[in-house]
């Protein structure tokens, strides 16, 4: 007779198959005025996992609807097979706004996927921090349900499947905890397997450079200044009389 821990663990493989298959990468944008993007592609695999995908739509956009200094601008989805590929991108006046994302329950899990956003300022630097836990689980799955042997399976299964952060500045990047880009120096870059971001938060630490506000001031004035320059040499040239032509 087969031993009653090993029937619910065969129960468990394809619970996890259904509800915890996702591939998530997303793009994070950040201009020169604060404000800025996510672009997010999610990939589901599975029943379960496809139906929560199907459901995306309409709770982002009752979630991010009621944020304010936030729009979700572009939403696609499509399915083929046993996957449903989801594509969205958020837009945000500032960062700031990112700080209460994680307090809001109407997107459901991928809110979990945003993670909590920490901005510190110092004199030559913004020092960002983005936390994103799972370890309490996410749709069905809570790794605090499993035995031993069923979070080793687990992490065999979910080892498969990858959190990948891409983060853009508008300035350089100083000190990063992720990969920095050797072609853009203002990006860096964060993957992990979600078998280990279910064992614990992954934090991403990234410090960027800040230029003196002296340098932004210069460069404002000489915005400025410098088409009304042009603009005064020209309305001078154009109001002076034209000049003599030499007599034959």
């Amino acid at each position: 007779m087969m031993p009653a821990k090993t029937f619910s663990l065969l129960l468990l493989i394809p619970a996890l198959f259904l509800s915890a298959c996702v591939n998530y990468t997303e793009h994070f944008t950040i201009n020169s005025s604060g404000g800025g993007s996510i672009r997010a592609f999610l990939m589901f695999k599975g029943k379960k996992a496809m139906a929560s995908g199907e459901k995306l739509g309409d709770a982002l956009e009752s979630f991010i609807g009621d944020a304010p200094g936030m729009e979700l601008s572009d939403y696609s989805s499509e399915v083929s097979g046993n996957v449903r590929a989801t594509e969205f991108t958020i837009e945000f006046d500032h960062v700031s706004r990112l700080k209460s994302i994680g307090d809001g329950e109407g997107a459901g899990e991928v809110v979990k996927f945003f993670g909590a956003f920490e901005v510190d300022k110092q004199n030559d630097r913004f020092s960002v921090t983005r936390t994103v836990d799972l370890s309490d689980g996410f749709g069905s799955f809570k790794p605090e349900e499993q035995g031993n042997f069923g979070k080793k399976l687990t992490g065999a299964i979910l080892s498969n499947y990858y959190f990948t952060y891409h983060m853009h500045f508008p300035t350089r990047v100083l000190e990063s905890n992720g990969v920095v880009s050797s072609e853009k120096p203002q990006s860096t870059s964060w993957s992990a397997p979600l078998s280990q971001i279910v064992e614990g938060p992954m934090e991403m630490r990234v410090d960027v450079h800040r230029p003196p506000v002296k340098t932004w001031v210069t460069l404002g004035i000489l915005g400025l200044a410098l088409p009304a320059a042009g603009f005064l040499v020209w309305r001078r040239r154009r109001n002076s009389p034209a000049e003599a032509s030499p007599s034959a």
